[in-house]
Protein backbone atom coordinates (compact mmCIF):
# COMPACT_ATOMS: atom_id res chain seq x y z
CA UNK A 1 0.00 0.00 0.00
CA UNK A 2 1.22 3.31 -0.88
CA UNK A 3 2.18 6.11 1.44
CA UNK A 4 -1.29 8.08 2.19
CA UNK A 5 -3.41 5.03 1.07
CA UNK A 6 -6.35 4.08 3.67
CA UNK A 7 -6.18 0.63 5.13
CA UNK A 8 -9.25 -1.14 5.89
CA UNK A 9 -9.38 0.51 9.32
CA UNK A 10 -9.90 3.68 7.72
CA UNK A 11 -6.42 4.95 9.04
CA UNK A 12 -4.26 6.83 6.81
CA UNK A 13 -0.67 6.04 6.42
CA UNK A 14 1.53 8.79 7.07
CA UNK A 15 4.51 9.49 5.37
CA UNK A 16 7.84 10.06 6.50
CA UNK A 17 10.63 12.51 4.42
CA UNK A 18 13.91 11.68 4.80
CA UNK A 19 17.09 14.00 4.25
CA UNK A 20 20.30 12.55 3.15
CA UNK A 21 23.69 13.63 2.26
CA UNK A 22 25.53 11.70 -0.68
CA UNK A 23 29.46 12.40 -0.91
CA UNK A 24 31.38 10.72 -3.38
CA UNK A 25 34.14 8.16 -2.87
CA UNK A 26 36.36 7.37 -5.58
CA UNK A 27 35.76 8.38 -9.25
CA UNK A 28 34.93 11.62 -11.04
CA UNK A 29 33.30 14.42 -8.79
CA UNK A 30 30.14 16.25 -9.40
CA UNK A 31 26.60 15.88 -9.10
CA UNK A 32 24.82 12.68 -9.85
CA UNK A 33 22.02 12.57 -12.44
CA UNK A 34 18.33 12.06 -10.98
CA UNK A 35 18.05 8.93 -13.20
CA UNK A 36 20.96 7.16 -11.59
CA UNK A 37 20.15 8.36 -7.88
CA UNK A 38 16.54 6.57 -8.61
CA UNK A 39 17.71 3.73 -9.92
CA UNK A 40 20.13 2.81 -6.90
CA UNK A 41 17.58 3.36 -4.45
CA UNK A 42 15.10 0.78 -6.42
CA UNK A 43 17.90 -1.69 -6.58
CA UNK A 44 18.32 -1.04 -2.42
CA UNK A 45 15.04 -1.73 -1.81
CA UNK A 46 14.91 -4.85 -3.51
CA UNK A 47 17.90 -6.21 -2.61
CA UNK A 48 17.15 -5.19 1.14
CA UNK A 49 13.51 -7.05 0.49
CA UNK A 50 11.26 -4.08 1.07
CA UNK A 51 7.80 -4.02 -0.65
CA UNK A 52 7.64 -0.70 -1.80
CA UNK A 53 10.83 2.08 -2.97
CA UNK A 54 11.64 5.23 -1.00
CA UNK A 55 10.48 7.93 -3.81
CA UNK A 56 12.81 10.14 -4.69
CA UNK A 57 10.94 13.78 -3.99
CA UNK A 58 14.33 15.98 -3.84
CA UNK A 59 17.77 16.12 -5.14
CA UNK A 60 19.64 19.22 -4.48
CA UNK A 61 23.39 19.41 -4.98
CA UNK A 62 24.43 16.44 -2.92
CA UNK A 63 21.42 16.15 -0.56
CA UNK A 64 18.71 14.17 -1.07
CA UNK A 65 14.42 13.74 0.49
CA UNK A 66 13.41 10.38 -0.07
CA UNK A 67 9.38 9.57 0.55
CA UNK A 68 8.32 6.93 2.43
CA UNK A 69 5.76 5.40 4.61
CA UNK A 70 5.63 5.03 8.10
CA UNK A 71 6.03 1.61 8.31
CA UNK A 72 9.25 1.68 6.11
CA UNK A 73 11.08 4.41 7.98
CA UNK A 74 14.10 2.55 9.71
CA UNK A 75 14.32 -0.28 6.48
CA UNK A 76 14.73 2.54 4.20
CA UNK A 77 17.15 4.42 6.46
CA UNK A 78 19.13 1.07 6.72
CA UNK A 79 19.09 0.72 3.09
CA UNK A 80 20.36 4.02 2.27
CA UNK A 81 22.86 3.99 4.26
CA UNK A 82 23.80 0.98 2.62
CA UNK A 83 24.40 2.40 -0.70
CA UNK A 84 28.07 2.48 -2.08
CA UNK A 85 27.99 3.10 -5.62
CA UNK A 86 25.38 4.89 -7.40
CA UNK A 87 26.17 5.50 -11.32
CA UNK A 88 29.58 3.48 -11.14
CA UNK A 89 30.90 5.77 -8.63
CA UNK A 90 31.93 5.04 -4.84
CA UNK A 91 30.00 7.09 -2.79
CA UNK A 92 28.62 7.10 1.41
CA UNK A 93 25.31 8.29 2.09
CA UNK A 94 24.61 9.72 5.41
CA UNK A 95 21.00 10.38 6.88
CA UNK A 96 20.65 13.96 8.55
CA UNK A 97 16.89 13.52 9.24
CA UNK A 98 13.36 12.45 9.42
CA UNK A 99 10.18 14.62 9.42
CA UNK A 100 6.65 14.04 8.99
CA UNK A 101 6.80 16.87 6.71
CA UNK A 102 8.19 17.89 3.44
CA UNK A 103 9.41 21.28 4.31
CA UNK A 104 10.93 20.73 7.91
CA UNK A 105 12.82 17.66 5.88
CA UNK A 106 14.20 20.95 3.36
CA UNK A 107 14.99 22.77 6.18
CA UNK A 108 17.22 20.29 7.51
CA UNK A 109 18.95 19.16 4.35
CA UNK A 110 19.57 23.32 3.67
CA UNK A 111 20.74 23.77 6.86
CA UNK A 112 22.78 20.61 7.40
CA UNK A 113 24.03 21.61 3.22
CA UNK A 114 25.27 25.46 4.03
CA UNK A 115 27.09 23.60 7.30
CA UNK A 116 29.15 21.14 4.80
CA UNK A 117 29.56 23.64 1.94
CA UNK A 118 32.92 23.25 0.56
CA UNK A 119 34.32 20.08 3.02
CA UNK A 120 33.96 16.84 2.82
CA UNK A 121 31.57 15.63 5.49
CA UNK A 122 32.68 12.09 5.62
CA UNK A 123 36.20 13.16 7.57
Amino acid sequence: MAAGERDNGGRRHRKRYIAFLIAPGSGPSGHLPRGALIHAINKGAREAGMGTAPRLTIIEGDGAIVAVGHGDKDATIRMLSSLSMVDGRSVSVRTIGTSGTIKKAKERLASEAKRHEGKNWMQ
